[in-house]
């Protein structure tokens, strides 16, 4: 769809490039050698026709980013640490230093308190401005990413997005909804070592956080209305409601995660950001609504819980599905309405 648009912003764009270096894109569907092509001239082109206003004044940023050390990862014999260390040594294999500015890895795996089967490999990357130059260096980074992502799906196999990719354009003029600062202070950066300097508008005039909580509210009341679960989706549309032994484990977690996502959106809708890690307690002092804390809470729990469920392939557990409850996404569209009701009166 975001190749469709005719009008081109950075915004948009970034959507495009995204979307084209998805893990789903490139891992779970078929696009023809001819209609990838064509997707990477259009980034091509339209690279070339997005311009950063430089007489704005912006505030500047700068992340200190140390190359990772790996004998203290291997070292750490924590589960799950083996396949993050093979992770990076693809990295360096596939020479991405020749695609990427910067590549680093932020969230739980570069705090170590990741949860093994659970957690995803979460990244911030820069894209090399001659790469967007070229068609035919864009195609070869899908194969090499191919190659990354099938060993990424082996620590995180329900991982439902890729790397998550910026242009030296945006370093140059950093929107409002691109990965906040706080989140990369602490990262593994798996390239040189080196100091990230981004630059970011003053003014901020879209609540995106809230947009985001609007959006998947309206999302999920249309998804209950229509029996389908049509977001995320690998290969075959879920048929609600969710039920034991269903093949769409893949769409079921990506939206446990988006509940578990909550807390932040909303601190941030309410101008209170905070680091995932400290927005759960943060949020159960401000919210004042038990339904809603015992709701996430349990979402918190099958997250810790998560590699003791018996899983086979894409194939919904029985016991999770009995730990989500009776009424699963109906209690999950009320928790919506409740907290945005609250933000509006904020």
């Amino acid at each position: 769809e975001f190749f469709k648009k005719k009008i081109i912003n950075q915004s948009i764009y970034n959507n495009k490039l995204n979307w084209f270096f998805d893990i789903k894109s490139i891992l779970y569907s078929n696009i023809d050698k001819k209609q990838l092509a064509n997707y990477a001239n259009q980034l091509v082109s339209d690279y070339k026709k997005i311009k950063t206003n430089d007489n704005l004044k912006k505030n500047k940023s700068v992340i200190n980013a140390k190359s990772v050390n790996l004998n203290k990862i291997i070292q750490n014999r924590k589960t799950g640490n083996t396949k993050i260390v093979e992770i990076i040594k693809l990295v360096k294999k596939l020479n991405f230093e020749k695609f990427f500015k910067f590549f680093l890895v932020h969230g739980s795996v570069a705090s170590n308190d990741y949860i093994y089967g659970w957690s995803d490999f979460d990244t911030w990357v820069v894209i090399n401005n001659d790469v967007l130059s070229s068609t035919n260096q864009l195609l070869i980074l899908r194969k090499k990413l191919l190659k990354l992502y099938k060993q990424i799906i082996k620590f995180s196999k329900f991982q439902h997005h890729g790397i998550n990719l910026y242009t030296e354009k945006d370093l140059k003029n950093y929107l409002q909804g691109y990965l906040p600062k706080q989140a990369l202070i602490k990262n593994l950066n798996l390239l040189k070592e080196q100091e990230i300097v981004f630059y970011q508008n003053k003014q901020k005039n879209i609540n995106l956080s809230k947009k985001i909580l609007v959006d998947k509210f309206k999302f999920l009341k249309q998804a209950i209305k229509k029996n389908k679960y049509d977001h995320h989706v690998i290969k075959d549309i879920p048929i609600l409601p969710f039920k034991n032994g269903d093949p769409f484990l893949f769409e079921l977690f990506y939206h446990i995660g988006t509940i578990l996502n909550i807390p932040i959106l909303y601190l941030d809708a309410l101008g209170k950001s905070s680091h995932k890690k400290k927005s759960f307690q943060k949020f159960y002092k401000i919210i004042n609504n038990k339904f809603i804390i015992n709701f996430i809470k349990k979402h918190e729990h099958i997250r810790k819980k998560w590699p003791k469920y018996k899983k086979n392939g894409f194939n919904i557990p029985d016991k999770l599905i009995k730990d989500l409850g009776d009424e699963y996404l109906q209690n999950c569209l009320q928790v919506y309405k409740v907290i945005l009701k609250k933000i509006n009166s904020y």
